[in-house]
Parts: structure tokens; C-alpha cells; sequence
């Protein structure tokens, strides 16, 4: 199988120092028991694994969530994945809205990211 994703994206979850899990594994761990239950920071964690192991629609249910949640660094990553057209069509408005609200709770990437709309 071949990767498509945007190497830049496949980094920022990789940066969170996550080890490599199961998909399985990963829905029986207390993390994901936590992220079910509402935790943003479990949910933005959670969302990075399944990128990570290369399910990206799971990843993407939990990244959105944790936006939904007010995590700033979520709504960074689902910009992301709006502008490349990772789980859908590309749509640079949903990129543009969840970068601003990251930049507007405090998110330096997705501030910078939003610079690429310009």
C-alpha cells in the first residue's frame, strides 16, 4: 500500500511521541476509553495513533472531536487534513475555519497555516 498522505502531516502526529499500537490495541487501552468518555487531549492523542497506523477516517472522528472540544492543536490537524483532502475533497473553507479558531485559542500552526491561504 502506498502512502499518500502529506509528509508534513504524517510528522505532526509523529512528533507527539507516540508509539506505534495496533488499531485494535488501541481501542482496548484507557486512553481510548478516555477519549470515548469526552477528554480532548485523550481524543487528539487517540486521533494520532489511527493516523499514525494509517486509518485515517478513524483518526479523523477523534481529531474532529477533540476540535469540537476546544483543543486548539486538534483544530490545527482537521484544517490540515480539509486542505489536503485527506478523508474528503479537498475544502480549503473548512481548512480555513478550524485554522482560525486554533489561532484564535492560541495555536501558532494553525496561525501559520492559515498564512498559506493568502
Amino acid at each position: 500500500m502506498v502512502d499518500n498522505r502529506p509528509k508534513n502531516s504524517y510528522r505532526r502526529c509523529i512528533t507527539m511521541d507516540i508509539t506505534e499500537q495496533k488499531n485494535e490495541d488501541i481501542r482496548n487501552s484507557k486512553t481510548y476509553r478516555s477519549a470515548v468518555a469526552g477528554s480532548s487531549d485523550a481524543q487528539l492523542e487517540v486521533g494520532c495513533k489511527f493516523y499514525k497506523n494509517g486509518n485515517e477516517f478513524e483518526a479523523f472522528e477523534f481529531l474532529k472531536m477533540s476540535a469540537e472540544n476546544g483543543n486548539p492543536e486538534a483544530m490545527n490537524k482537521i484544517g490540515y487534513i480539509y486542505f489536503h483532502g485527506i478523508v474528503s475533497v479537498k475544502d480549503i473553507t473548512l481548512a480555513a475555519f478550524w485554522w482560525s479558531k486554533g489561532a484564535q485559542l492560541g495555536s501558532e500552526k494553525a496561525r501559520n497555516n492559515l498564512l498559506l491561504l493568502k
